[in-house]
């Protein structure tokens, strides 16, 4: 739930009550046309987990530019979808959220879960900021402050109350210079459960999202990000369209 997700990033459901001790860190590496670009690397910190993709081509140091233009592509950014949990969650409008949803939600959780705002972008990290004086916009979950020179941080923080347990799967994509889909590019499950208040059963994913992981649950979200001549202007300024350099969010 994106460090301030679904709840704030993380949970996994009963099943990770019933698995075994599973490990805490993963190392994933990262290939585009046959070449190695960079690796995946995320560890449980804390409550919740942390790392990201960190880029082995371009320099040295490597750089991010130079995995997007090896994958043929511009950017990337997290997909996480929610894969189970026994608590109800809704989505901005009051729905009822069921496994498997994506985190963040279209626009954000209900207000009653968590306020925060976000974009109408399937991926974690927001790609855009909403008009100014928006109620419960946080700047730090855009992409532009989630990614440096050579990586795209990952965190995510989970909460919710007494039992709560959520399982996540979370992977990395390339995107086009709007923001549209070009690639999955590897990724990792896990879980998180508020008695422990930890993240447990962090693995290595062996394929992409599945239909009902990815095509059977994007209604609704742009495909793209929006286009400058579609926001207004506020304040005496027009609203800036962040992240195209962008986590959870989710």
């Amino acid at each position: 739930m994106r460090v301030r997700s679904i709840f704030c990033a993380v949970v996994p459901l009963l099943a990770v009550v019933l698995a075994p001790p599973a490990a805490h860190a993963v190392a994933i590496n990262v290939s585009c046309n046959s070449r190695v670009v960079g690796a995946i690397n995320v560890t449980a910190n804390g409550t919740g987990i942390s790392g990201g993709f960190t880029s082995s081509v371009g320099g040295p140091p490597g750089t991010l530019a130079a995995a997007a233009a090896a994958c043929n592509e511009t950017q990337f950014n997290w997909y996480q979808i929610v894969t189970a949990t026994n608590g109800a969650y809704q989505n901005r409008q009051g729905a009822n959220l069921t496994p498997p949803f994506i985190d963040p939600p279209l626009n954000g959780l209900s207000v009653a879960q968590d306020p925060t705002w976000a974009d109408n972008m399937p991926w974690y990290w927001d790609m855009y900021a909403p008009t100014a004086g928006t109620p419960n916009y946080d700047a730090a979950y855009q992409l532009s402050n989630n990614t440096t020179a050579g990586t795209l941080n990952f965190a995510d923080y989970p909460g919710g109350p007494a039992g709560r347990t959520v399982s996540f799967n979370t992977w990395l994509v390339s995107l086009n210079a709007n923001g549209s889909f070009q690639a999955f590019d590897g990724g990792f499950s896990w879980n998180w459960a508020q008695a422990t208040n930890s993240v447990t059963g962090i693995a290595a994913l062996a394929g992409n999202p599945t239909a009902a992981q990815y095509q059977n649950i994007i209604a609704g979200f742009a495909t793209r990000v929006p286009e400058p001549a579609s926001m207004t202007l506020l304040a005496g300024g027009m609203l800036m369209l962040a992240g195209m350099a962008r986590r959870t969010r989710r």
